[in-house]
């Protein structure tokens, strides 16, 4: 598995716990923002558990026919609510 210090993980890494390809991640992060992942030095996404949660989510909302668009505002939205809910 391709990992990177402290927790994070490469796009490859990546796909292979989610079912997704690298294209389709790299896909939805740059049109719909979902997720955002941290850069390393040298340039390569990062990726948090935090973030693979994100592209879980999104995917089963795909797959249930929503438009990845949507699926993204969804997501985001779910993030939004969940750190409000956090909030002391």
């Amino acid at each position: 598995m391709s990992t990177a210090p402290q927790g994070r993980f490469r796009v490859s890494a990546v796909a292979e716990q989610t079912g997704l390809t690298a294209a389709t991640i790299r896909g939805w992060e740059r049109r719909y923002g979902v997720p955002k992942p941290q850069r390393a030095g040298n340039n390569y996404r990062l990726y948090e558990e935090e973030d693979i949660g994100e592209l879980v989510a999104m995917k089963k909302h795909v797959e249930r026919g929503i438009a990845p668009a949507e699926a993204a505002e969804l997501v985001s939205a779910e993030k939004k609510a969940k750190a409000e809910k956090e909030k002391p």
